[in-house]
């Protein structure tokens, strides 16, 4: 469905709580997620959904973001990741917000809400 409330790009997102062993309250965050995608003409695809969520892992309590996309595809990372790994940043040419952390041996920006590598910071201007 694209339109007003769902333009190109649009990912639904679901925050739940990591308590250092598990998800609280994952059946009720995921059946959420579902309803909104089921309203909202997203795909859903609950195999990618388990693993995505079945790489959060940890001692310590941490927000985690799920994410949804129209076709979808799903991705889920700590929430503050940048606290711990990066710092944040913001992009000089379109002031979108970034992680910058070192990954591969080299500097990236990456997205806060996907955890997805962005692009390399050489010859990013940053704020």
């Amino acid at each position: 469905m694209e339109g007003p409330l769902c333009p190109d790009g649009t990912r639904l997102i679901e925050t739940l709580k990591w308590n250092g062993g598990q998800l609280v309250r994952a059946a009720r965050h995921l059946a959420r997620l579902r309803a909104s995608a089921s309203a909202l003409g997203f795909a859903i695809d609950a195999p990618a959904l388990r693993r995505a969520l079945a790489g959060i892992d940890g001692a310590d309590p941490q927000r985690v973001r799920l994410t949804l996309g129209k076709t979808g595809d799903s991705n889920a990372a700590p929430a503050l990741r940048a606290l711990s790994d990066g710092s944040l940043q913001v992009r000089a040419e379109d002031k979108s917000v970034v992680i910058v952390t070192r990954r591969g041996g080299r500097e990236v920006m990456v997205d806060p809400l996907t955890d997805e590598i962005i692009a390399p910071t050489e010859g990013v201007s940053l704020d």
